[in-house]
């Protein structure tokens, strides 16, 4: 399954909120437009009598709730962030130039999950894949390095070791090697597990961007479809990409 990329937007309009996935069933989250908030600081209101003032100096925060339809779920999803101003044509206005504020959402929770994680994953890994998808609001660069710390713990629940043991003395392995040690065993999956490093590397390095974590996610859901659910979905290609293009933005 590929990653739906028309909802994972850093803001979205007021008017045109995402049908996110519902983090307790299968469905969709509809927004109770009833519930939105939105509130300009006091600095930001201050600062209309500068002389020099712009429509982006405008500093909100905003807050909805987003509910699930299904009657035999009902969950509740608590949206807040800040808002961005934006500019847009409107043939009613002089110029045809207008500006309107757009939600920048901070904080989801309980977070929408981006990807499918099969029941049987390991807990670990779960744990690690869900806490990123909470995080890719607030911080993208972390929300890869629990992709990359959910690849740690899918390779000890394939029993490659983390240490070895040299000259009598014990070695941490890193995620490098720990990969290339599976590889021998099973070089089907190195791509992937490599590309998912590098994906990792990226956000230590600061220099994660929206598509590659998203490209991340698409390659986590189809490697633990493979290896926990036995299903062929090996994307070859998106593997290959993010090493050649963007393994050097990664050392």
């Amino acid at each position: 399954m590929s990653v739906d990329r028309s909802l994972w937007h850093a803001e979205f309009s007021r008017d045109a909120i995402p049908r996110f996935p519902c983090p307790s069933c299968t469905g969709r989250l509809l927004a109770d437009k009833g519930s939105l908030f939105i509130g300009e600081t006091a600095h930001s209101i201050k600062q209309r009598d500068h002389d020099d003032w712009e429509p982006d100096w405008i500093d909100q925060r905003f807050s909805i709730r987003l509910v699930c339809p299904d009657p035999d779920c009902g969950e509740i999803v608590l949206v807040s962030g800040d808002t961005i101003m934006t500019e847009t044509y409107d043939d009613e206005f002089p110029d045809g130039c207008c500006y309107e504020d757009a939600l920048r959402p901070r904080a989801v929770f309980p977070a929408p999950p981006i990807i499918n994680i099969p029941a049987a994953s390991p807990n670990d890994v779960s744990h690690n894949v869900k806490l990123s998808f909470s995080l890719f609001w607030a911080d993208k660069a972390a929300a890869a390095n629990r992709l990359r710390v959910a690849v740690e713990y899918l390779l000890d629940d394939l029993k490659v070791s983390r240490t070895v043991i040299k000259n009598k003395k014990t070695l941490e392995l890193s995620l490098n090697n720990r990969i290339e040690a599976f590889g021998k065993r099973e070089p089907t999956h190195t791509q992937t597990l490599h590309a998912l490093r590098i994906v990792g590397n990226l956000g230590s390095h600061g220099s994660i961007k929206v598509g590659d974590l998203l490209d991340g996610y698409e390659l986590m859901e189809n490697l633990l479809d493979e290896l926990v659910n036995h299903r062929s979905t090996y994307l070859a290609g998106l593997s290959l990409n993010i090493i050649s293009r963007r393994s050097k933005r990664s050392r």
